[in-house]
This record gives structure tokens, C-alpha cells and sequence, in this order.
């Protein structure tokens, strides 16, 4: 069964704290996205975000936390700021992926860590 496209739209940041501002929308809500098994989850960048580019997508050490994504994914597609993953098909229901976003500021600042979190519910 093919999933559905989650768009989470990074729309500020603060280099100082890390801190990004995400769009709240049907899926996204305070940083925590809810998703369904199969769906690709794409990260986009807004380019007055204040964000150059997303540098990793990465398990948050010291939480429980499951890698919801296909082998190799989460990923940079090519030269874009953002990333994207698709969620395995398999995944239990209930399944939390607690996350870092490893992202470089417009500023120059560098290995900023912003840590929000999706989960599996459908």
C-alpha cells in the first residue's frame, strides 16, 4: 500500500538555542509529526528560514526511540537543503522515531541541534 507525502516545512530558527520553528499543520504540531506506515516524510527548508541546509537527520541519543525508515534513509536528495525518508511499510503501530536535526545557519553557525520526534499511527 503507497503512502501519502508528509511536508514538514522548517520556517525559522534560532542558532543560539538550536530551536526551529516548524509549520504546524494537519500532520505537524509543535514539532511532533504524525504519520502512517509507507509515507514519505520530506523536509523542506524555507529559504527565509534563516537556515542554509540540513546537515543529518539522526536517532536522539538517550531516549527510547525506533528507526522507523527503509535502509538507507533518512537522505539528502542531491543538492537540496531539505531531506527526505520513507517510513517502512512494516512498521508497528505506535512506533516513535526521536530525532535531531543537524542544521547549518544562513549566519555561518554550524552542527545547530533541534530535536522533535514522529510517530507511526496509521
Amino acid at each position: 500500500m503507497p503512502g501519502s507525502n508528509i511536508q514538514i516545512f522548517i520556517t525559522g530558527s534560532d542558532s543560539t538555542t538550536g530551536e526551529l520553528t516548524l509549520l504546524n499543520d494537519v500532520h505537524t504540531n509543535r514539532g511532533r509529526t504524525n504519520a502512517g506506515r509507507g509515507d514519505m516524510i520530506i523536509w523542506h527548508v524555507d529559504p527565509n528560514s534563516g537556515v542554509d541546509s540540513i546537515t543529518a537527520i539522526e536517532t536522539k541519543p538517550g531516549v527510547p526511540s525506533i528507526n522507523i525508515f527503509v535502509s538507507g534513509d533518512p537522505r539528502k536528495p542531491g543538492s537540496s537543503a531539505g531531506f527526505q525518508g520513507k517510513i517502512q511499510a512494516g512498521i508497528a503501530l505506535g512506533s516513535v522515531f526521536n530525532y535531531n536535526i543537524v542544521w547549518s545557519g544562513k549566519d555561518g553557525s554550524t552542527n545547530n541541534v533541534f530535536d522533535p520526534a514522529i510517530s507511526v499511527n496509521s
